[in-house]
């Protein structure tokens, strides 16, 4: 029996030890940082000692009220509960920010029971650790929030989980990758002392290069040496996390330019994150700069064959314009290449297990094409084909994006035609004017089948990001295409 795409997909996990995810261990940027705008000044214990880690939690609240990262689809995710958490905390400490903690535990309120139950077969270790004690913390210090039965239930389950782990194993037991002191800011006190923090720390100061149990490992025994190492983060990342500081030390900068090939693959990431960027920032364009320019210098040396076509494609063809499954078919086949699975993963994929990537890729190539068939089937237009793949093409859409974009495109091919070809002067003035103030009163025949159609499909787009994101964006959206 051939074996179906979700068979592959699992015999890929067990091959890559996907078993034991690399980044559970790994807490949300935000977290860290509440933690360390926490610690009390040592000559000032009033206030906070890390004032740049308080002012980013101030500044870096997301409109929905919540602190942390969001999925590829821009929603919260299940990381954003104890790190909201911790920043609420943090500004509470300090007396500071009412209305964002009002915001934050809003936030809670209405979004605990939905992430809760959207990960309840996948909640990390870290997770585990963490959440019970932020919510028994925030309680604490008396900034409560009302839970659902069902949040109850899955957080009960939770601080089982959390026990069994807290019994099961020693605080600084060197045979778990990491110990459980990595979270000591979510142990209890009574499970360690002073003098075992002291003993374990780690020869740069931290407590397994973890901000957050360093700073509770700081609070707990004033140790020098902790101090020294969250001075260090802070110096680092001094807005919460920065991720261009290399360019601010000159060694570094001369050390990786005269040793590009020693970073071709970090400096790769680093261009690769540079694809999208706002106006005026700065610091991201000279990395682009910086990362660009190391690259050529590797491309230059052929010191790394294996990394030659996938330099020389990112730097030759933009992300936008970039379609990922035939960029994939082209790394499969490439016979130099081995697979080098990121930061996360100690496993390189060897040439040998090619036939199982290429057996996945036919199977998802086959999905895909169903996808594509099922999705125009919806659209049963003229010339919707040709609109369709050319955004299909672009493998930075999902399936809803894909088919807001499709339908966009083939309003603007029958408008086009319009102005092109059928429409008086007359006509097309009086539709662009109605567009421009956004009302269709007086239109007739072409014009006013085509604002209503804009007008619905603007609808159901503003629709759709107020349902996911909670926003109402009609008047910006409407603004951009009357502009």
């Amino acid at each position: 029996m051939e074996p179906s795409i979700y068979d592959l997909l699992k015999d890929q996990e067990t091959l890559l030890g996907y078993n034991v995810d690399p980044y559970s261990y790994i807490s949300p940027s935000a977290y860290d940082t509440a933690w360390l705008a926490m610690v009390p000044d040592s000559n000032t214990p009033t206030q906070p000692m890390f004032v740049e880690c308080f002012n980013w939690i101030l500044d870096n609240q997301k409109e929905q009220g919540f602190w942390g990262d969001v999925d590829k689809r821009g929603l919260p995710t299940i990381e954003t509960l104890p790190a909201t958490i911790a920043c609420v905390i943090a500004l509470n400490k300090w007396n500071e920010g009412r209305n964002k903690q009002d915001k934050g535990l809003s936030f809670l309120e209405a979004n605990l029971e939905k992430l809760l139950t959207q990960h309840s077969e996948s909640f990390s270790r870290w997770f585990v650790i963490v959440f019970p004690s932020m919510v028994a913390l925030v309680s604490s210090v008396g900034l409560g929030f009302n839970f659902s039965d069902r949040s109850k239930l899955a957080l009960m389950n939770l601080s089982y989980n959390r026990a069994q782990i807290l019994q099961r194993e020693e605080i600084f037991d060197e045979n778990h990758y990491i110990p459980l002191a990595s979270c000591l800011e979510a142990l209890p006190p009574s499970s360690y002392d002073h003098v075992d923090i002291i003993k374990n720390l780690n020869s740069d100061g931290s407590l397994y290069q973890s901000p957050s149990a360093t700073a509770q490992a700081f609070m707990a025994t004033g140790n020098a040496d902790c101090l020294t190492y969250l001075q260090s983060v802070v110096h680092r990342c001094p807005q919460g996390g920065s991720f261009c500081w290399f360019l601010n030390y000159q060694e570094i900068r001369q050390h990786v330019e005269n040793n590009p090939e020693c970073f071709s693959s970090v400096m790769l990431d680093v261009f690769k994150a540079t694809e999208l960027m706002f106006p005026e920032e700065i610091e991201l364009d000279e990395a682009r700069s910086f990362s660009r320019n190391s690259l050529e210098k590797v491309l230059s040396i052929g010191q790394c064959p294996s990394l030659t076509n996938v330099i020389e494609h990112e730097i030759n063809v933009s992300w936008i314009t970039q379609m990922g499954h035939l960029q994939n078919k082209m790394w499969i086949e490439e016979e130099n290449n081995n697979f080098w699975m990121g930061k996360g993963s100690f496993h390189m994929l060897q040439s040998p297990h090619k036939d199982n990537l290429r057996q996945l890729a036919i199977k998802n190539f086959e999905s895909r094409q169903s996808t594509y068939k099922h999705e125009l089937e919806e659209l049963k237009r003229e010339r919707t084909t040709y609109c369709y793949f050319a955004i299909a093409s672009c493998d930075s859409f999902g399936a809803s994006m894909r088919m807001m974009v499709s339908k966009l495109a083939i309003l603007i091919t029958v408008a086009d035609d319009l102005y092109d070809a059928k429409g008086s002067i007359h006509e097309l003035r009086a539709l662009t004017d109605a567009i421009r103030r956004w009302d269709g009163i007086g239109l007739t025949d072409h014009n006013k089948t085509i604002f209503k159609a804009l007008d619905n499909y603007m609808t159901l787009v503003a629709a759709n990001h107020q349902q996911q994101h909670g926003i109402d964006i009609s008047y910006y959206h409407r603004a951009i295409v009357s502009a």
